[in-house]
């Protein structure tokens, strides 16, 4: 069993644990706020310095969802084009050499 001074020392451990922890997930929460370009309501001055808003984790989420979709659409739509190339350059050779037949 642990004394009262050994829990107090392990709370103040755990609690800035905590405190390092919350500093960790804003700081996490800005660089993607950074990424995606999302700032709070600038305001009229132009020498003031740009503010970025702490979005929640769904609104990350959710953006990185968004650009997973773009990403794999375009890779999809690439894909299709390639193929389409390769089809149209089988169908050449098939036809040179019914020709050749």
């Amino acid at each position: 069993m642990k004394t009262k001074e050994e829990l107090i020392k392990e709370n103040a451990e755990l609690s800035d644990r905590v405190d390092k922890l919350i500093d960790n997930d804003e700081i996490r929460r800005i660089e993607f706020a950074r990424a995606f370009n999302w700032t709070k309501q600038e305001a009229s001055y132009a020498y003031q310095s740009i503010e970025y808003k702490k979005p929640t984790w769904a609104e990350i989420f959710v953006q990185l969802g968004r650009l997973l979709e773009t990403h794999d659409s375009e890779s999809l739509r690439v894909d299709f084009e390639n193929l389409a190339k390769e089809v149209g350059r089988l169908g050449k050779v098939i036809t040179k050499e019914d020709k050749q037949i």
